[in-house]
């Protein structure tokens, strides 16, 4: 797994820390969250769990637990939780290295979400920047809904910005962030999820 470095939110009561393989309870509320982030970013699911099924197979807690817990022990994979003071997982990223087709290696942020709660604090930021200096990349990209202007902020106010619209299944913004620089001023949280933003 890609190490992710300990940090604080500053001047909050938050933590980011890398996630451990085998801490149940952290790893169920990471898939809860991905899930919710499947569910609340994409409005053509209409917050229903069928209609996301219908367009991902793999979209059960069971099915989705496993994808996530098969990763961990992959060396191009890293997975990061906020929690805050005194306990309680409120926020998650999840992330890898990969090969663009000219032979490239890039960062990928395919899973994020902070608990609406807890948002606009620098849980957000500080999530995507431990991704971001984790990857140790050329360029980090990350793809989100079209309507997720929460997550478009958040990634620009760290220096990304949309380098591609397209049509999947729904309308995409592929955000890029082309040379990774230390972390960012806090600015706030958002969403972003694997195969669905």
């Amino acid at each position: 797994m890609i190490a992710v470095e300990k940090r604080v939110v500053a001047g909050m009561p938050y933590e980011v820390r890398p996630i451990e393989p085998g801490s149940d309870a952290v790893i169920d509320a990471v898939v809860r969250m991905t899930m919710e982030t499947v569910l609340t970013t994409i409005p053509e699911f209409e917050g229903s769990a069928k209609k996301a099924q219908a367009t991902f197979a793999n979209f059960t807690f069971p099915a989705m637990r496993e994808m996530i817990v098969a990763d961990f022990p992959k060396p191009t994979h890293g997975a990061a939780v906020a929690e805050a003071t005194g306990g309680g997982v409120v926020g998650h990223v999840l992330f890898s290295r990969k090969i663009d087709p000219i032979g490239d290696l890039y960062g990928y942020i395919f899973s994020m979400w902070v608990e609406p709660e807890h948002r606009r604090r620098g849980v957000g930021t500080a999530l995507l920047s431990a991704a971001v200096d984790a990857l140790q990349t050329g360029y980090v990209r990350a793809e989100t809904h079209a309507s997720n202007e929460a997550f478009r902020q958040l990634a620009r106010s760290l220096g990304f910005s949309v380098a591609e619209r397209k049509q999947v299944h729904w309308p995409v913004n592929v955000m890029i962030l082309a040379e990774p620089s230390p972390s960012a001023p806090p600015a706030g949280g958002g969403a972003c999820s694997r195969d669905s933003v």
